[in-house]
């Protein structure tokens, strides 16, 4: 499968991993503010935007984007995101430099919630293919994670130019419930690391605390926003973006 793969800017380069329903372009502000100094990457990760198949396991999905982005980079990831994130800092370490993972999870440990997550997953999938992209962004938006998000930040259009189909098998292949645990691996990441959680979103806060004592380089942050803490407080999280990358690159 090709990846399709957004390249801008000059200099080192930071790779942008949106979250599920978005693409590419949700992080198109984030990026333009570093465009002067890095060469940004960001990937329509596979069943969504460009990259229509989604038939990949988080797995795949790593090996595929390391080829993909060819020189080691610093990995910015957001839920879904995130979650690839660390796959591709444990598969390929030498392709990361740094890591920051925001509002993210190592997956799921317990065996009965991983086969109870599957199932949920899979009847949204259903549910997305019955009726259709644009009701299924509605729906997917109006759920308790993004209460903080409002119409002028919710990026709903862009989230529309998904599709059904690729959102549903990126649900059955590379949902929570399809991810294998990486719990028991996370002292192995080795690479300087930024984890960033939202204040109101209590589950993530404390799955980010327990990111943070396991993984050794890491640093934890935690701001004043909910689930999407880039799109919801884009000042406050670019200027900690900037000092982590400033203290890499000294």
């Amino acid at each position: 499968m090709t990846i399709f793969m957004s390249r801008d800017g000059v200099g080192d380069s930071l790779c942008f991993l949106h979250g599920f329903t978005q693409t590419h372009a949700s992080w198109f502000a984030h990026r333009d503010f570093f465009r002067l100094t890095h060469t940004t990457l960001a990937p329509d990760l596979p069943g969504h935007g460009r990259s229509l198949d989604g038939q990949r396991s988080m797995t795949q999905m790593a090996d595929e984007l390391a080829t993909a982005i060819k020189e080691p980079t610093v990995l910015i990831g957001y839920s879904f995101g995130a979650r690839l994130a660390l796959h591709i800092a444990l598969q390929h370490p030498d392709h990361v430099r740094a890591l920051v993972l925001v509002s993210a999870t190592a997956g799921i440990e317990d065996l009965h919630s991983r086969q109870e997550r599957v199932l949920a997953d899979e009847a949204l999938a259903a549910r997305a293919l019955h009726i259709g992209i644009e009701a299924f962004i509605d729906e997917w938006l109006s759920r308790d994670l993004f209460a903080s998000l409002t119409p002028d930040n919710d990026q709903r259009s862009l989230r529309c130019e998904n599709t059904a189909l690729g959102l549903s098998q990126s649900l059955r292949f590379a949902g929570t419930g399809a991810q294998e645990s990486l719990w028991d691996q996370l002292d192995q990441i080795t690479c300087p690391t930024l984890l960033i959680a939202g204040q109101h979103d209590a589950k993530f806060v404390a799955i980010a605390q327990r990111l943070h004592e396991q993984i050794p380089q890491s640093e934890l942050h935690i701001l004043e926003a909910g689930h999407s803490i880039h799109i919801e407080q884009p000042e406050e999280f670019l200027s900690l973006l900037k000092t982590f990358l400033d203290r890499l690159e000294r």
